[in-house]
């Protein structure tokens, strides 16, 4: 008895030692596996936040180098159209068009260019053709005091003219973000160049 007994309690003892070392060796596994599991997202999320950060600046680039193409042709399409006037202005002894002719122009300037959204001419009294007096109040060409006030808005596939007031373009009161109502107007008066 004493031997089979002895032999129990040593192949009991046996089995414990093995059960243990085999939980504990699960236990380093499963510990090691986690781990490696928390390095492998780490790295993952990693990689995925470089990829896409790449991806945005990559969409950015071409973003923005499509704007400043954009960009660059609508407003060398509209710096033609005010050197052409500028220069053809009595203020500068230049032979003025016809104010028939300058809408016309503006009017095909704005057709040549489907990136154009709106597109006007505007001038301070007497300083285009000095007819103002001749003007006042026609509104194809002119605004309600004569100074040459043109303005077109594309609208879907139409493009629309609108007459003006001489002092809609000199309204200065600002809005919530402190832009003066006037301001594609007054930006650029103040200023003496284009602004956008």
């Amino acid at each position: 008895m004493n031997t089979s007994s002895l032999r129990f309690k040593l192949s009991a003892s046996i089995a414990v030692l093995l059960f243990i070392a085999i939980l504990v060796m699960v236990f380093i596994a499963w510990r090691t596996l986690n781990a490696s599991a928390l390095t492998a997202q780490e790295r993952m999320t990693e990689t995925l936040a470089e990829q896409a950060e790449d991806i945005l600046r990559e969409s950015t680039l071409g973003t923005s180098e499509a704007i400043r193409g954009l960009l660059g042709g609508t407003l060398a399409t509209t710096r033609t159209l005010q050197t052409q006037l500028e220069r053809t202005s009595v203020e500068n002894n230049g032979e003025p068009y016809n104010r028939d002719s300058v809408r016309t122009l503006t009017l095909d300037t704005m057709l040549s260019n489907p990136s154009i959204s709106a597109l006007y001419v505007h001038t301070e009294p007497g300083v285009y053709d000095g007819l103002d007096d001749q003007f006042a109040g026609v509104d194809e060409h002119s605004s309600d005091v004569g100074t040459l006030d043109l303005y077109f808005v594309r609208e879907g596939n139409d493009i629309a003219y609108y007459a003006t007031e001489h002092a809609e373009k000199y309204a200065d009161s600002t809005d919530e973000f402190g832009i003066r109502e006037a301001e594609w107007y007054l930006c650029s008066m103040d200023r003496g160049e284009t602004c956008l």
